[in-house]
């Protein structure tokens, strides 16, 4: 099971003040054996949400959690597994 648990992601643009909000504030369970799609328009944050979820971008706030524990602590081999099992 994948719980997303008020997952947020900003961007801040170097030199600027300037940030862009991508993922605000998530929340969603994907169950085992359940099938799940993400549609959005095109830099709805789509793309940012599945990095966040398999560990390849840290969470601004909020946390992944993926078969009960904090997801990315796992490791590598975990996101592998979860891309495996989640694709």
């Amino acid at each position: 099971m994948i719980k997303i648990n008020n997952l947020s992601k900003e961007f801040h643009e170097q030199g600027t003040s300037n940030e862009l909000l991508a993922v605000d504030h998530v929340d969603f369970i994907i169950q085992d054996g359940s099938f799940c799609a993400l549609v959005g328009e095109s830099g709805s944050g789509k793309s940012t949400l599945a990095q966040l979820m398999c560990g390849l971008l840290v969470p601004s706030s909020g946390e992944v959690l993926f078969e009960g524990k904090i997801f990315p602590s796992a490791g590598a081999s975990k996101s592998r597994y979860c891309a495996l099992k989640y694709s």
